[in-house]
């Protein structure tokens, strides 16, 4: 979840579209609602979705029953990443977000398989056609079980990634692969300005309801 939007930001979609071309397979780990991996279906043509929640995934196999664009398969992305990849030869664009507390009964250390995710994009992916968005990306590092921001770069790295902090989200991508992150910087800008103006009003009528609901409480406490 971003700052301003839930799921992928919206200017990221089209954008990788363009670089990675047409026959591109999206890959997505942590399903929840579906609505993102419908956002990668209409955009790349396919999308093979992870959902570890036996109650999302059910939802989500049961909404796009009729969507032959769209793969969901219910376990951990340990199990299945594998799986969803596509051959190393055909463009691949990966949203990993399959933390989450939700509907999750593991341990800590179980909680965020993101190191286990990308241990397995470097051994089946080649980074001149794969495009990697991992999502909340301000979480890293500060949660238990979660790794830091410089253990994924690291790991990244290692693989020929090139590896940039945009928003909330860590972005790895092949050198060659022509993605100007500049161009991201200037669409998540012109993105999120309208988005602060249309989401302030919202925030301070709350504040103004929790500051009446505030000021009933303690009267009616004297």
């Amino acid at each position: 979840m971003g700052y301003f939007w839930e799921g992928i930001p919206p200017y990221l979609i089209p954008i990788a579209s363009r670089v990675l071309g047409p026959d591109t397979i999206a890959v997505e780990t942590g399903t929840y609602q579906g609505d993102s991996t419908l956002k990668f279906a209409e955009a790349f043509g396919a999308c093979r979705t992870i959902e570890r929640s036996e109650n999302f995934g059910r939802r989500a196999q049961d909404r796009f029953k009729n969507d032959s664009r769209i793969q969901v398969l219910i376990g951990s992305s340990r199990e299945f990443l594998s799986t969803a990849l596509p051959p190393k030869s055909q463009p691949c664009f990966v949203w990993l977000d399959a933390h989450g507390v939700y509907d999750h009964s593991g341990t800590d250390q179980e909680e965020n398989p993101l190191l286990a995710e990308v241990e397995e994009l470097a051994q089946l992916r080649d980074p001149s056609n794969t495009l990697v968005a991992i999502d909340d990306a301000r979480g890293l590092g500060t949660q238990p079980g979660w790794p830091s921001t410089g253990e994924v770069s690291k790991r990244l790295l290692a693989q020929g990634f090139d590896v940039v902090l945009l928003d909330d989200v860590l972005l790895a991508f092949g050198p060659g692969l022509g993605l100007d992150t500049y161009e991201i910087y200037k669409a998540s800008r012109q993105a999120q300005i309208p988005m602060v103006f249309h989401v302030w009003p919202k925030l301070v009528r709350k504040f103004r309801r929790q500051e009446r609901l505030d000021t009933t409480l303690r009267r009616l406490g004297r």
